[in-house]
């Protein structure tokens, strides 16, 4: 009997206990998620990359989605960019569940690379304008305030406000500012604004404004108008502010532009319009494998035009297509794409690796830049020479960042698998070559590798090499390219035209993915690149035809790389 009575108590009490055991819900998903931050940093303080959740422990059939206030600082990869100051940063996660979402929202402060110091406006105690900028910099000066009543006379620093503010001095310390005013006797002006007929050269009255000022002050007019020419013979543009009223008569004569249509480099239409007039498009122009979708202001796709917006300058309009290309494989979701939403497919595709350590590095680029003659050597970049593919301690070779180290914001540390670690971005170069280029940004030049002014030359036969790298990491890891970083960017897509893709290239893309499972798609698929950046236009003085080279000093360093069919050598493990 004792026996059944603790069956029945044991059933009881797992029925019990199954009941109490529901799903988690949508809230609970919610609450459950956290950023995960790097040893010694959080939300208050973020120096480097997190970790954005993208699944939840607790569910498997959610949508996880974030949002970034500032992705250009953090991304919505947990990608992190160094600000120049300390900046907040609002994370918005959205999870969905059965077609019901809910969103909660994460503030970050992430830490800049100066200190940072605040500047307040005010004008009569109350806060004009605020800013806050790096130690040492200027503010950028903007319109004075305007109160009836008081002539503005200059911004003077509190308190005292006897040491006028200069905008041109550097600013290393916070400070209050207060605009100096002076009372006057008031008059008044009108301004009426006659703007010429769309359909005839008549003018109609469309505006009157009444304006306030100190009496016996002359009047200046800001007499620009969008889409409008000043008539000056008909307009009346000078007075004196006096107790009755001055009237000011402007008449305007509306301006005309040149709407040029341009698909894939030609002009396939234009027309003229008088400002008021809206474009009036031309036939969809065709291109073979791609279907039209829009025409944009800027040739890569980024704003769409709209036929009901005005005109008001010159403007070419470019065709932007789709693409009607079947990808396999690897890319196969890059299908259906847009050139548009290329880059972030690609970016979200190449995001999923296997990152290895920096010190992995040393054992791994023997293999990807193995010389094709020489099993036993590694290429260099930049001056392609052949040397032992041995790792020495980097003695004969070291590791060369074409990303500055310095400026991916982490640190190279052997045991350190990070942004500084992607092999992509690794080559063998002689060191002293590494040393030389240093963090120096890419410029053009012709011949062997060497400084340039103020920047680094790669080399005619590395150049396309390096763009490809640096635009995969522009797009894998967000950085900015130009100048200040690592080059102009319609520089670096010169080089991928002028310099294409080899079968070097594309079996050190083959041994990368077989390490770190993601690849080069720039390398795989050279016309991604004019898909996202439009089409590339090399001109005659900008071609590989007038080069200048001094074959006898360099003749030792250059090693010719023979075109060698590796699939032969490496049954290609991945499909197009």
């Amino acid at each position: 009997m004792k026996k059944l009575v603790f069956l029945m108590l044991g059933l009881v009490a797992l029925f019990f206990f199954s009941a109490c055991q529901q799903e988690a819900s949508l809230f609970d998903v919610l609450d459950d998620i956290q950023i995960e931050y790097a040893e010694g940093d959080n939300a208050s303080s973020v120096s480097t990359h997190i970790k954005l959740p993208k699944s939840s422990s607790l569910r498997d059939d959610v949508i996880i989605e974030w949002q970034s206030s500032h992705p250009n600082i953090v991304d919505t990869y947990g990608t992190v960019n160094t600000p120049e100051i300390d900046t907040d940063v609002v994370l918005t996660v959205k999870v969905t569940l059965d077609g019901v979402s809910s969103s909660n929202t994460f503030t970050l402060t992430v830490n800049g690379r100066f200190e940072k110091v605040s500047v307040t406006f005010k004008v009569q105690d109350t806060i004009f304008q605020e800013f806050e900028i790096k130690e040492g910099s200027t503010i950028t000066p903007f319109d004075n305030p305007e109160i009836v009543g008081y002539a503005f006379e200059g911004w003077f620093i509190s308190p005292e406000l006897t040491v006028a503010f200069d905008f041109s001095n550097p600013i290393n310390e916070s400070l209050t500012v207060e605009a100096k005013l002076r009372a006057y006797v008031t008059g008044e002006y009108q301004v009426r604004i006659y703007l010429q007929n769309l359909l005839d050269e008549n003018y109609t009255l469309t505006e009157t404004t009444t304006h306030f000022g100190e009496k016996g002050t002359s009047i200046e007019l800001d007499t620009d108008r969008t889409g409008f020419i000043l008539n000056t013979e008909l307009s009346t543009t000078t007075g004196v502010i006096s107790e009755t009223t001055t009237v000011l008569n402007l008449y305007y004569t509306r301006e005309t532009y040149t709407v040029i249509y341009e698909s894939d480099g030609i002009e396939v239409g234009r027309e003229t319009i008088t400002y008021g007039e809206l474009v009036t498009l031309p036939a969809e122009p065709s291109k073979e494998d791609y279907v039209f979708s829009y025409w944009s202001i800027d040739r890569f796709g980024s704003t769409v035009f709209d036929e009901t917006e005005l005109i008001s300058s010159n403007t070419i309009l470019y065709a932007i297509f789709e693409s009607n290309a079947v990808y396999e494989g690897y890319y196969a979701s890059i299908t259906s794409v847009s050139d548009g939403q290329l880059k972030l497919a690609l970016r979200q595709l190449i995001t999923t690796m296997t990152l290895q350590t920096y010190g992995d590095a040393r054992y791994i680029l023997n293999d990807t830049d193995e010389d094709p003659s020489n099993p036993n050597n590694v290429i260099l970049v930049y001056n392609r020479a052949s040397v032992s593919g041995v790792w020495d301690g980097g003695i004969t070779w070291n590791r060369e960042h074409v990303w500055p180290q310095s400026m991916l914001g982490a640190s190279a540390d052997n045991g350190t698998a990070n942004i500084a670690s992607d092999l992509q971005n690794l080559k063998p170069a002689n060191p002293s070559i590494n040393s030389t280029r240093s963090n120096y940004p890419f410029v053009d030049g012709t011949g062997a590798n060497r400084l340039i002014g103020g920047g680094y030359y790669p080399g005619a036969a590395d150049r396309g090499d390096i763009a490809r790298i640096l635009l995969y990491m522009h797009v894998r890891w967000n950085l900015t390219i130009g100048t200040s970083t690592v080059g102009d960017l319609d520089l670096l897509l010169r080089w991928h035209k002028l310099d294409p893709v080899d079968s070097f290239e594309l079996n050190r893309n083959e041994l990368i993915f077989d390490e770190q499972n993601n690849r080069n798609p720039f390398i795989d698929h050279p016309e991604f690149v004019e898909r996202i950046w439009g089409p590339i236009v090399i001109r005659h003085d900008q071609t590989s035809s007038n080069l200048s080279i001094d074959f006898e000093s360099i003749m030792t360093e250059i090693i010719i790389i023979p075109e060698i069919n590796y699939t032969e050598l490496k049954k290609n493990k991945y499909s197009m």
